[in-house]
């Protein structure tokens, strides 16, 4: 299981960086929002989706980080240097926390899914939650619920009722202003 912090603290390919974060307790929303500015990179960052290759890391790139508590799951929301949303990153989690300096960070599960602006869905590594599985890295209580988690998650995108797609607009700008 992978752990990842939300201001990616050991990632060299970031050389400089704006970071902040904020706690949010209301109607709609209960967890951390993150905003990590990638201001300058050693080099972009390329995926590739069947044959869209996309940059996902550049300068200038944002990338605006929910992590809902008591969800499974954490999303990215990445934004390129124009302020357009790249794609949606879901990392199916097996829990959340704070680092000891305050950091939001996540307990990778390995399923990830990805949303492209124009609705295109990836589902990525389900052979890795097999592989973490067969290995007695994870449980088959954490398998199981890894997949149902991403099967909530498709559901709710597919029905417009993310409350993290619908809302990464609004606190995107917000966090550009604090």
């Amino acid at each position: 299981m992978k752990r990842k912090c939300a201001d990616r603290p050991d990632w060299l390919r970031i050389l400089e960086k704006e970071y902040k974060q904020l706690y949010v307790n209301d109607d709609s929303y209960r967890g951390y929002i993150t905003y990590l500015h990638l201001r300058k990179v050693r080099e972009p960052l390329l995926v590739t989706y069947d044959t869209k290759d996309i940059c996902i890391v550049d300068d200038g790139f944002k990338w605006l980080m929910y992590f809902p508590q008591e969800s499974g799951y954490s999303v990215t929301t990445t934004f390129d240097s124009h302020g357009n949303i790249v794609q949606w990153y879901f990392d199916i989690i097996k829990n959340q926390g704070l680092t000891n300096e305050g950091i939001p960070y996540i307990d990778d599960l390995y399923l990830d899914l990805v949303l492209l602006p124009d609705g295109t869905l990836y589902v990525l590594d389900e052979d890795e939650l097999g592989e973490a599985l067969d290995a007695k890295e994870i449980s088959k209580h954490d398998f199981d619920n890894a997949n149902v988690i991403l099967s909530d998650l498709i559901e709710s995108i597919k029905s417009h009722t993310n409350y993290e797609i619908k809302d990464c607009k609004r606190r995107f700008e917000l966090m550009n202003t604090l």
